[in-house]
């Protein structure tokens, strides 16, 4: 990973740490990261730097605040979403492969491993 591309991981690690504790200051979410990214600077493999430094500043984090919860998944948005309208003004087509595992549980791929009914 070239030095640009894991200064913008790094960035976007801090955006969505922000995001998550919005009760700390953005001050102190960028000195953790700082903090955690100085501890890694001589390792040489620099592709996971991102990752192992957004999951050891979120652990840090979450000791120092509480984070904001995530946003809950609205199942009746879901259902409005598959009988939307698309651009057109059609009614947005399903996919074919989503309604067959919807309608059939058969089969051991699908979840049936012959034990009796589904």
């Amino acid at each position: 990973m070239s030095e640009l591309n894991e200064d913008a991981a790094i960035a976007d690690v801090i955006g969505r740490l922000t995001a998550r504790f919005p009760s700390v200051p953005a001050q102190r979410i960028e000195a953790v990261v700082a903090e955690v990214r100085d501890r890694l600077v001589d390792n040489p493999i620099r592709d996971f730097i991102p990752v192992l430094v957004e999951r050891e500043s979120l652990d840090r984090l979450r000791q120092e605040a509480q984070p904001a919860p995530l946003a809950p998944v609205d199942e009746t948005a879901a259902a409005d979403a598959a009988t939307a309208l698309d651009l057109t003004g059609e009614p947005a087509q399903l996919d074919p492969m989503q309604v067959e595992r919807r309608t059939e549980r058969t089969g051991t791929l699908l979840g049936n491993l012959g034990g009796g009914p589904d």
